[in-house]
């Protein structure tokens, strides 16, 4: 005799009961049974050496052409240009950091669900709600 199964949460990123939890990806979903999750947490990276160093290329680059007096007629000028163009926005993205939620299943990490910067909330509030189930079956 199978029981009811009681949702206790449920967002874009999955749903939360009382037997399982159910992770949305973009490329589908997995059903995870409750008792073989170990771990759960909200992750936050950033690469601030990484970054910082590619400031201070891109910032290089920046006072090579105001040395050079903005004169655009030889090749340097064009590629400190690009240098600054690619080494500026990756050094921002850098401090930024990337957001994503990993769960653990005994012992064993599963895919991380990549959060956006826009659905910080969202996440952290799928994350409590996946801890506190896990801490009521204690």
């Amino acid at each position: 005799m199978e029981s009811k199964e009681n949702i206790f949460f449920s967002n874009q990123f999955g749903t939360v009961s009382d037997k399982r939890i159910i992770l949305n990806y973009k490329t589908g979903s997995e059903n995870l049974p409750i008792r073989q999750v170990s771990s759960v947490k909200f992750h936050h990276r950033r690469r601030i050496i990484l970054g910082s160093i590619l400031f201070l290329l891109s910032l290089s680059a920046v006072l090579f052409l105001y040395l050079d007096g903005l004169d655009f007629q030889y090749i340097e000028s064009f590629i400190a240009i690009g240098v600054f163009a690619l080494t500026f926005p990756w050094a921002i993205y850098s401090w930024i950091g990337t957001r994503y939620i990993l769960i653990s299943v005994g012992g064993r990490n599963r895919k991380r669900l990549k959060v956006s910067r826009t659905k910080v909330k969202e996440g952290k509030e799928y994350v409590s709600a996946v801890q506190n189930s896990l801490i009521s079956l204690s």
